[in-house]
């Protein structure tokens, strides 16, 4: 009589998944995704500060008020209404305007794929990471 496969049964699966060695490589991008987008995230609360002209000791207290969908929304609002500032608006009201818009459109692109990311469950096979969660 052979021994049973217990790689197929439920407990030996979440066993598997709580308690196995997870994908370092998988575990690395995850992290260094991550990152980056903080960075992102502080560049947008940059311009936000920048736009308002606050003082270096009101930028915590502004900024950090907003999650990253409203500081979007802010910077954007802030950047097509004031058109003087910005070295971009050499270029012309719409083209400004188109540009500043797809700006934001890319950075709320990068924010859905965070929220996956972020609050997804990952699993790791062999070689790959797998993502289960909403898409």
């Amino acid at each position: 009589m052979s021994e049973p496969d217990y790689k197929h049964e439920p407990a030996s699966i979440l066993r598997d998944i709580a308690f196995g060695e997870p994908n370092e490589a998988v575990i690395l991008e995850i992290g260094r995704f991550i990152y980056r987008f903080s960075y992102l995230e502080y560049m947008i609360r940059v311009l936000v500060s920048d736009s308002l002209r606050l003082e270096t000791t009101q930028f915590d207290t502004v900024t950090s008020n907003y999650d990253f969908r409203s500081l979007c929304a802010v910077v954007r609002d802030l950047l097509l209404s004031d058109r003087k500032r910005n070295l971009l608006a050499f270029h012309g009201d719409e083209e400004y305007d188109r540009r500043v818009k797809a700006f934001i459109k890319s950075c709320l692109e990068i924010n859905d794929l965070r929220v996956k990311v972020a609050h997804g469950t990952w699993t790791t096979g062999a070689e790959l990471g797998t993502y289960h969660g909403k898409s």
